[in-house]
């Protein structure tokens, strides 16, 4: 195990994923694994620069579908709809 490894978790526990069981990926989730990714890619090289750029594609995809969302119920509200 080199240093690195007792400091920085395996890149699915940077989501917060357990065996057996499928958690509920929040956007600060997200940006912890972003953390973490770049940690890595910064101690270990390019290997973990896939996922960092997937995680970044999630968090965007994410955040746009929140805006889409407060957008939607404020015109809901604005409708007296809410």
């Amino acid at each position: 195990m080199s240093e690195s490894d007792e400091r920085l978790p395996h890149p699915c526990l940077a989501l917060g994923y357990r065996s057996g069981t499928q958690s509920n990926t929040t956007t600060a989730r997200i940006e912890n694994a972003i953390s973490v990714m770049a940690r890595l890619i910064a101690e270990e090289g390019e290997l973990f620069l896939p996922i960092f750029r997937r995680l970044e594609q999630e968090l965007d995809e994410r955040r746009d579908q929140e805006g889409a969302l407060r957008r939607a119920l404020s015109i809901a509200a604005k409708d007296g709809l809410r």
